[in-house]
């Protein structure tokens, strides 16, 4: 039998299994097949073909079958580098074994561990193992370091590209000013107008600092960006959990990944707040310090337009609600916690943030109190 070419990764099938007409079932095949490390497949090309380069061939991965037709399990012995040991994986472990161990144990046929009596091997009977080598997977010699290259984002293909990234949705203080409904903003909920959120398609490797600068740049110069100089001091995060958000102090150096499965397991993307200082606290810093975080909550204010039956939006927690609407500062106001749908409730504007139990990312509503006038 000759061949026109070979690949450059050979996979070979043992056939470990097939139909016994007899017992009408399929059955696994035990016999001893040995294999070699090495394979030269040059004396099985045909005359015509291409004969420029050699196909010796390395072997590069095992996979084993233990058990019979009925049941089982599989793991594989694997060689990652050329010039690197072998490996088991199995399951939950990885180990370090030797060529031999997988040569021998794959190879099948009579278990070496168990001894028959002389009347047993007399009758012709022996006990095969149930552990044996199931696929082959041979890397031609000439092409090994181009395939077992470490993988470039460019490699990937588009179809699977969606594993290796993950979708961020960005809530930013303007999304929260053009939302007129119930919460901060709408992701999903298609009963009702999408808020416009920003999306980023970020590698799950990719640095957190990395992504804070990609989603500065966004921005551009009027915000976070000075010649040429990016401040990340002005920017920070909150993520998003049961559509409201909590404060997470996420480190730099740690993966998008990372923080996805601390923070957002369940869910399919990541959602955040992102927050940009424009006025820094005390003429000094921008944000408080980390060791003061836990005295400070964040809480988003909503401003009830009576007049045109609307809500408008305020972006900061600044106690001077009427500055911000640019009210006369004695305007009658009511103060009010959006709870859920359908519900809110008044406070009583005497009392202190803690005492009325406004905690981080609750929402506060506002509005003229309604006179006759009015």
């Amino acid at each position: 039998m000759i061949f026109e070419s070979f690949p450059l990764v050979l996979h070979l099938q043992l056939k470990r299994f097939e139909y016994n007409v007899q017992k009408d079932t399929i059955i696994k095949i035990n016999d001893r097949y040995e294999f070699p490390i090495e394979i030269d497949l040059q004396k099985y090309l045909s005359p015509e073909a291409d004969r420029s380069k050699r196909y010796k061939y390395l072997l590069h991965r095992v996979i084993v079958h233990s058990g019979d037709s009925n049941r089982g399990y599989y793991y594989a012995l694997l060689k990652p580098k050329k010039n690197r040991k072998w490996l088991k994986f199995n399951d939950d472990f990885i180990i370090p074994v030797t060529d031999k161990e997988v040569l021998e144990s794959s190879y099948g046929g009579e278990d070496p561990n168990v001894h028959l009596s002389s009347a047993i091997r007399a009758s012709g009977k022996n006990l095969k193992q149930f552990l044996n080598a199931y696929m082959l997977v041979y890397i031609c010699e000439c092409n090994i370091e181009d395939i077992l290259s470490p993988v470039q984002p460019q490699d990937i293909p588009d179809h699977l590209r969606e594993y290796s990234h993950l979708w961020n949705g960005i809530m930013t203080p303007n999304t929260f000013a053009c939302h007129q409904g119930f919460d901060l903003t709408n992701f999903n909920d298609r009963k009702y107008p999408l808020s416009d959120i920003l999306l980023f398609n970020v590698l799950k490797s990719e640095a957190f600092g990395n992504f804070k600068v990609m989603v500065a740049k966004h921005f551009g110069p009027d915000t976070l960006i000075t010649d040429n100089f990016i401040d990340m001091s002005k920017i920070q995060f909150f993520y998003f959990f049961s559509f409201r958000v909590n404060f997470v102090l996420i480190l730099q150096c740690i993966t998008i990944e990372e923080i996805h499965k601390e923070i957002a397991s369940k869910q399919n993307e990541l959602k955040l707040f992102l927050e940009v200082a424009y006025r820094p606290i005390n003429n000094k810093i921008w944000f408080p310090p980390i060791e003061e975080v836990n005295s400070y909550i964040i809480v988003f204010l909503k401003y009830f337009n009576s007049d045109m039956q609307s809500l408008d939006y305020i972006r900061d927690i600044i106690p001077i609600l009427c500055e911000k609407k640019e009210y006369p500062p004695h305007t009658s106001l009511k103060i009010y916690e959006e709870i859920k749908p359908k519900m809110i409730e008044e406070l009583n504007p005497n009392l202190t943030f803690q005492q009325s139990e406004i905690n981080h990312d609750d929402i506060i509503c506002f509005q003229k109190v309604l006179t006759d006038e009015i």
